[in-house]
């Protein structure tokens, strides 16, 4: 609805971010209203997982909402980036989400708009909700019946048929929230908007196995009550979805945790399995993988940890087939290699060693292993030490250094038991003491926030926040707190300003400046409160002003009387005297104003009187006697009697008389006149004749009997036009056109030009076209309504229109057309629907269910009482019923016979489908159970005959293969006991096979010394037991000179040689050297990118490109982390010079921007810093 901007609040110190009003509602009443309500919906409500609202106003022609300033990122970009987030942090999301929605239902507020674009996740993963701008509040009215406000794609299903709805309508948004969230797509989306919304109406399956099929068991069921089409088959409330997401949060936990104690069972068995000469490099990794995973500090999660047992289940199999395990020639006293020592000396120990070059001809390169435990290496003896001083400093209480120590223990030693459980102690210890100082830390938070400490109450929420991030009751006491802070703040400025403004008030009371003071001290009561001081003073000032105000008026009325006696205003003069007199009694200078008007008044009555007396005498000369006599008069009460003055009014009043006559005289001719005007003409007459008694030489008079009697003719003949006129006029109104024209046509004979006349001829031809108008609608309009009835419409409609060219406002074709439109599209949709209806049951013969139920529903959408259309639809679902039935059923059978054969997978697959069609189907669900009892009977099979080999094995004394079979035993069932105790009798007896044999050479040898000794001629005879070849001279054997003992003891020896070679040539056989092999590598180079360990990625894969510069997996990974890279480089700047700018290091904060611009020069955040 606006824009947002960054904005820095001076007065309190931080960060805010303002809203504005966008131009194109900024004018509708609605959109404003709406603007102001998410002010208001959003400031009513108070929770760590709602934007906190700070202000709204209005500067200029701006309105604007300020509001905290949020970090991170909206959920809508975290979903179209896809940035990796474990499942846990995503339903700790959710719970959030849903406590927040929780606390505004409760306050009976439903927001109507859950998006991910209204949902912000703040670094730490703190979650806000925004955007309350049409939320509905049961008590107003600004949402209109019938209206859909919110985002489509994200309603629900009562939303978008504009019903009833309540929070559960949330609820429903929430869920394609989580959905989207989990899967990274929107679960009803469709290219056509339309369809998406139908989906939202109508789909009941969704794709979630496939798009997630990692999901534990119980998330499903979570998900799909949220997107139950019905409110009522959802959750009841906010609070039940918060308590689901929270306990499903606690079994994937639970969960983990027991993976994690299997994972580190796994480890030790791995690690030996990765060092071999021929082991796999997936074997190499997923080693690394699994120590990295446990030596987190934070807990494994869910997904990671079952994915890594699934590759190590999977691996096993190819593990066994590329290398058969070696049994470690240890005895049971000696301590195993430790894990850091070097994998070829280990060897060395095991494997007899090969004979070199300088070693004596017939000595043995294998030697009888020694009883005794080999010596500690320098790394073992470290490990030891640093674990007895681990657990010596964790039972003094230092748990930090012994944690250091005994990790650095653990890369020396290797999981033994007493180190992991140490570390698990020291690990359980901590969390402990950090419970126990975040519950110390919050009491004692309160207890600040209580006493008015806010630095100290929010310096103590900050340290919680570290220890533990997400915790709600910290998150709302730093918001307490740092509101309370800002509070108090602005009381203290207000205090130091009303302070100041009291100051300037005295300072101004004392100079007399009452008015500015008073100001003054209005300003300082209004930021001090009610003082005494203060009130004392501003009456003070008050009657300061009022003495200002009353000298003021008394000079401006003396000033104003002043005037008014120069302009000779001698009265007003001296009521405005008496006025200031009035405001100030004991005034000296209006006393002495009054005496100078009094003078001044005097002098001029005596000009005046002569001004008078001279201006008479002037207008008698004049012959102007009315004012002449009236000034005289005005000059005798003013001088008094006076013989000259007495002369002059007898002249004029005699010359005033005489033009009195006259003047009668006139008023009779103008009274003639007025009679004459008013065809009076007795009246006229008269007075007339009494003008000539007046006057009897007025020719006016005499002219005026001469006008009357040619007037009195004139009017004679009007009378007679007017008497033909209305006679006119009456015959038109009655429709006797004739008459009318003859009486009009007599007019014109007396007055060719008369209009009256003329007026009436026009209307009687007006009336002869109208009649003729009015026959032509009628026919017009009875042959559109024939056309009507025949249901030629496209007729009918012409001859109404040109009724419109004749009469452009007739009711009547008016009325038509609308009737024609109507009928016209009845026949349209009836043929629609007959056509619809037919194609609906050629698709259905066809065997198209979908199109048959599209064009069904399009037929019910035109005629929704149409019964066939109604019957078509019915028929289709149960048709599709059925089929889905036979579906289940054939499915079933399927899998039955899968299972029957032993074809676990297609089994699983089979029921996995019918359950995807029938989400709560017995038989499917009984299947896979049944699939389950059979391989775990199968595994048991397996053992039983593994078992039975590895007995066979080791009775013919083929100790390798039984070690195989043991060992495989180990794999299916790593606690079986009787594998174990098979695998210790195998290496027992290997021992004592290897002690016989070595008696065995020793005796051989004895007995081949004795018969050189006794031969007549040496033999010279090669009895490496690593070569298969005994070479004797010809010389020597057909001579005859060999005793008979001599041959067969060398007949012996050549056999055990053969025997002793074969079997050693069997357990040394050269291991062939792979071709290289990056596979190991990349893997690991995608893990670290998945873990934003971008540095290490890069080095791994440019190792690869230095080995394979032509590699293309390896070049497009570098280029991607590289990418990547840059961007977290640049994210992390950008925060650091976020917090150098606040703290008020400008300078430091360029640097750093500069630094950007240099990899990015468009950075619209490191451009915003700069600018």
């Amino acid at each position: 609805m606006g824009e947002v901007y960054k904005a820095y609040d001076e007065i309190l110190d931080r960060h805010v971010a303002i809203k504005t009003m966008a131009e194109d509602i900024k004018w509708d009443p609605e959109l404003k209203l709406r603007f102001y309500r998410e002010a208001r919906s959003a400031a009513s409500l108070h929770h760590p997982n709602i934007v906190t609202i700070h202000d709204l106003g209005e500067e200029g022609k701006i309105t604007y909402i300020v509001m905290e300033l949020l970090e991170g990122k909206e959920l809508k970009g975290i979903i179209k980036e896809k940035i990796p987030m474990t499942l846990e942090k995503k339903l700790s999301v959710m719970v959030q989400v849903a406590d927040g929605l929780n606390h505004a239902h409760s306050h009976e507020i439903i927001h109507r708009d859950i998006k991910p674009g209204n949902i912000h996740v703040s670094p730490i993963g703190t979650v806000k909700i925004l955007d309350f701008g049409i939320a509905r509040i049961p008590s107003s009215d600004l949402t209109r019946s019938g209206v859909r406000l919110g985002t489509p794609i994200y309603m629900s299903p009562e939303q978008i048929r504009a019903g009833d709805y309540d929070e559960r309508s949330d609820l429903f948004s929430t869920g394609i929230v989580f959905y989207e969230l989990l899967t990274c797509v929107h679960p009803f989306r469709d290219k056509n908007i339309a369809k998406t919304l139908d989906n939202i109406l109508f789909q009941t399956q969704l794709p979630f196995a496939e798009q997630f099929p990692d999901a534990p068991p119980g998330l499903w069921p979570v998900l799909s009550k949220c997107l139950a089409k019905e409110p009522d088959q959802r959750y009841g409330n906010m609070a039940e979805f918060s308590r689901a997401c929270r306990d499903l949060l606690e079994e994937l936990n639970e969960a983990s945790l027991e993976m994690s104690k299997d994972l580190q069972g796994i480890v030790p068995r791995l690690k030996l399995a990765a060092e071999r000469p021929r082991a796999s490099p997936k074997l190499g990794r997923l080693f690394q993988e699994s120590e990295e995973l446990l030596r987190r500090d934070e807990r494994p999660d869910y997904l990671s940890l079952k994915r890594l047992l699934g590759e190590l289940s999977s691996e096993s199999a190819a593990l066994e087939a590329e290398a058969p395990p070696t049994i470690p020639k240890i005895p049971p006293s000696a301590s195993p290699v430790s894990p850091r020592a070097d994998p070829k000396s280990a060897g060395r120990s095991q494997d007899p060693a090969p004979r070199t070059a300088s070693e004596p001809r017939g000595v043995s390169g294998t030697a009888a292993p020694v009883q005794v435990p080999p010596p500690l290496t320098p790394d073992q003896m470290r490990g030891r030490e640093l674990l007895k001083s681990g657990q010596v400093l964790m039972t003094e209480g230092r748990l930090e250094e012994a944690l250091e120590q005994l990790r650095e223990a653990l890369r020396l030693l290797g999981p033994e038991e007493e180190l992991v459980n140490a570390l698990t102690q020291t690990r359980h210890l901590i969390e402990e003491r950090k419970r126990a100082g975040v519950t110390q830390l919050l009491e004692s938070a309160r207890r600040a926030l209580s006493a008015g400490n806010f630095d100290a109450a929010i310096r103590q929420s900050d340290e919680i926040l570290e220890l533990e991030p997400n915790r709600p009751d910290a998150v709302e006491l730093l918001r307490q707190a740092v509101s309370e802070r800002d509070a108090e703040r602005v009381r203290q400025a207000k205090r130091e300003q009303g302070e100041g403004e009291r100051s300037t008030a005295l300072k101004l009371l004392a100079d007399k400046s009452f008015r500015e003071s008073l100001v003054a001290f209005r300003r300082a009561r209004e930021l001090l409160g009610e003082d005494t001081a203060i009130r004392k003073a501003m009456e003070e000032a008050e009657e300061g002003i009022r003495q200002e105000n009353l000298r003021a008026q008394m000079e401006a009325e003396l000033s104003e009387a002043q005037k008014l006696m120069r302009a000779e205003a001698f009265d007003d003069a001296r009521a405005r005297v008496r006025r200031s007199q009035e405001l100030v009694p004991e005034n000296a200078e209006a006393a002495d104003l009054l005496r100078r008007i009094d003078r001044a008044q005097q002098a001029k009555r005596q000009q005046l009187g002569e001004r008078e007396k001279a201006a008479g005498f002037k207008l008698l000369a004049e012959k102007k006697f009315r004012k002449s006599l009236d000034a005289l008069q005005r000059a005798s009460e003013i001088l008094g009697d006076d013989a000259t003055l007495r002369v002059g009014i007898e002249e004029a009043g005699q010359a005033i008389r005489a033009d009195e006559l006259r003047a009668q005289a006139q008023a009779e001719v103008a009274e003639a006149r007025k009679a004459l005007g008013s065809e009076s003409f007795d009246h006229a007459r008269a007075h007339a004749q009494r003008a000539l008694e007046l006057v009897s030489n007025q020719d006016q008079a005499t002219d005026l009997l001469a006008e009357i009697d040619r007037a009195q003719e004139e009017k004679r003949k009007k009378d007679k036009i007017a008497e033909l006129i209305a006679g006119g006029k009456q015959a038109l109104l009655r429709d006797e056109h004739e008459e009318a024209g003859l009486r009009a046509q007599e007019v014109m004979l007396l007055d060719p030009q008369n209009a009256q006349a003329q007026d009436i001829l026009r209307r009687l031809d007006d009336a002869r076209k109208e009649k003729e108008k009015r026959e032509k609608i009628a026919t017009l309009l009875a042959e559109s309504e024939q056309a009507l009835l025949q249901e030629e419409f496209q007729g009918a409609a012409v001859r109404a229109k040109e009724v419109f060219l004749l009469e452009p406002k007739s009711a009547r074709a008016e009325q038509l057309l609308k009737r024609i439109e109507e009928a016209e599209a009845l026949k349209r949709r009836q043929d629609q629907v007959r056509l619809l209806l037919s194609q609906g049951q050629n698709a259905l013969t066809a065997d198209n269910l979908t199109e048959a139920a599209n064009h069904a529903r399009e037929a019910l959408r035109l005629d929704t009482g149409n019964v066939e259309a109604a019957n078509l639809l019915q028929g289709i679902e149960q048709l599709r019923e059925k089929r889905k039935k036979a579906r289940i059923n054939a499915l079933l059978s399927k899998g039955r016979q899968a299972l029957s054969r032993d074809d676990f997978e297609e089994a699983g697959r089979l029921a996995q489908e019918v359950i995807s069609v029938d989400s709560g189907n017995a038989d499917a669900t009984n299947l896979l159970q049944g699939i389950e009892e059979a391989r775990e009977k199968r595994k048991r099979d397996q053992i039983a005959k593994l078992l039975f080999e590895c007995q066979q094995a080791r009775e013919t004394k083929k100790f390798d293969e039984a070690a195989g079979r043991a060992q495989s035993v180990l794999e299916l069932d790593p606690k079986n006991k009787e594998a174990r105790s098979l695998l210790k009798q195998i290496q027992k007896d290997v021992r004592a096979d290897e002690k016989e044999r070595a008696r065995e050479r020793k005796r051989l040898e004895k007995e081949r010394q004795a018969a050189e000794r006794t031969a007549a001629s040496p033999v010279a005879a090669a009895t490496d037991p690593l070569d298969e070849t005994v070479i004797l001279p010809k010389s020597t054997i057909f001579a005859g000179r060999i005793p008979p003992v001599a041959l067969w003891a060398g007949a012996a020896i050549l056999v055990i040689a053969f025997a002793v070679g074969g079997y050693l040539r069997t357990r040394n056989k050269p291991t062939p050297t792979p071709l290289p092999d990056f596979s190991m590598q990349l893997a690991d180079a995608q893990s670290y990118i998945e873990q934003k360990n971008f540095q290490r990625a890069i080095e791994i894969l440019q190792q690869v490109l230095q080995q394979s510069p032509e590699n293309p997996e390896a070049r497009s990974l570098l280029d991607a982390a590289s990418q990547k890279h840059k961007e977290q480089t640049i994210e992390t700047w950008l925060m650091e010079a976020h917090t150098l700018r606040s703290q008020g290091k400008s300078e430091e904060a360029t640097q750093i921007v500069g630094k950007i611009l240099q990899l990015d020069p468009e950075n619209q955040g490191a451009l915003q810093i700069r600018g």
